[in-house]
C-alpha cells in the first residue's frame, strides 16, 4: 500500500523542475497509469500497476495522510527537512517518501527488527558469544524497542557488542541489507545510463548485474519503453510537497509482464 501512495503523491504533482531553465514549470502531461518495476538478476517485472481510476482514488488517501503529517508538524512531532533540492520560493517542501515514512509504520522495518533478534540468537555463537551474552543482548534489544532503555544507557552495550561482532563477520541483517542495497543502487544507476542512451558495457560486470541489465533491456523492448523524463523532480505547489520520479514516459502497457532468467546473460550494449 505504501508504494501505491507514493505513486499517488507523484501523480498529484502540479509542476516539474526544468533544469535548462532553472525553474519549475507546470505539468501539462496527463498520466494515465503508474507502476513500479523490479529488476534483479532473476528477471524484470511490474510489481505494482495503477490505472487512472486507481491513482485518483489513492491520491485522495494520500491527501488524508498529508493532512496528518502537517498536523504532526504543527504539533512539533516532526519537522520538515531543509532539503535544497526541494526548496521552492524560499520554502522547503517535504518529499513524498518522507511524508509517508513519518505517518505510516513500515512492516518491512519491523520484520528487519524481528529478524535481527532471531539472527543474533542463531548465529552469535559462531562469533564467540556465550548463550548468556546472547540472552542478555536480546533482552536489551527488547527494551530498546519498547523505549524502556536508551541507546546511550551503559546496559545497551550488551546488544551493540553482539551486533558489531555479527556485522564484522558479515552475518548481521544490516550487512546483508547493505549488500542488497548496493546491488540495487548499481542496477538503478546502469538502467538510468541505458535509458539515457549511454553505452552500458556489462562484459566485466558481476554476473548478477549483467543478468539484471539484460532482463531489463528485454523487458523494455517488449513494452516499447520510451522515456520523456528521468530522475525528474516534481512538486505540488497547491499543498506543498515534492519528490523525484525515476521515470516518466510511455510504454505499451498491455504487454507489461515478466521477463525471467531462462537463458545466459548477454551484453546490453558494448
Amino acid at each position: 500500500m505504501t508504494e501505491h501512495l507514493q505513486l499517488a503523491g507523484y501523480f498529484g504533482a502540479t509542476h516539474r523542475w526544468e533544469p535548462d531553465a532553472l525553474t519549475w514549470v507546470p505539468m501539462t502531461e496527463r498520466v494515465s497509469q503508474a507502476g513500479i518495476v523490479r529488476t534483479w538478476e532473476g528477471g524484470c517485472r511490474v510489481e505494482t500497476l495503477l490505472s487512472l481510476a486507481d491513482l485518483e482514488t489513492t491520491y485522495q488517501k494520500f491527501l488524508s495522510l498529508y493532512d496528518v503529517f502537517m498536523w504532526m508538524v504543527a504539533k512539533g512531532k516532526v519537522s520538515i527537512p531543509e532539503n535544497e533540492a526541494y526548496r521552492v520560493n524560499g520554502r522547503y517542501y517535504p518529499s513524498v517518501t518522507y511524508i509517508l515514512s513519518q505517518v505510516i509504520a513500515k512492516p518491512g522495518l519491523l520484520n528487519w527488527s524481528y529478524e535481527g533478534g532471531v539472527m543474533a540468537g542463531l548465529q552469535a555463537d559462531s562469533v564467540g558469544c556465550t548463550p548468556e551474552e546472547i540472552a542478555q543482548a536480546i533482552a536489551v534489544k527488547t527494551r530498546l524497542e519498547d523505549k524502556s532503555m536508551k541507546r546511550t544507557d551503559p546496559e545497551a552495550k550488551a546488544w551493540f557488542d553482539v551486533t558489531t561482532k555479527l556485522h564484522e563477520a558479515g552475518l548481521s541483517t544490516n550487512a546483508k541489507r547493505d549488500g542488497r542495497a548496493g546491488q540495487g543502487t548499481s542496477i538503478h544507476k546502469n538502467i538510468l545510463f541505458y535509458l539515457q542512451g549511454k553505452p552500458v558495457s556489462v562484459g566485466e560486470a558481476p554476473e548478477w548485474l549483467s543478468k539484471a541489465l539484460t532482463h531489463f533491456a528485454k523487458w523494455a523492448g517488449k513494452v516499447d519503453l520510451k522515456a520523456a523524463y528521468l530522475e525528474q523532480k516534481v512538486m505540488n505547489d497547491d499543498f506543498g510537497w515534492a519528490g523525484t520520479c525515476d521515470f516518466m514516459g510511455w510504454a505499451n502497457l498491455p504487454n507489461m509482464g515478466i521477463v525471467e532468467a531462462k537463458e545466459e546473460a548477454s551484453h546490453v550494449a558494448s
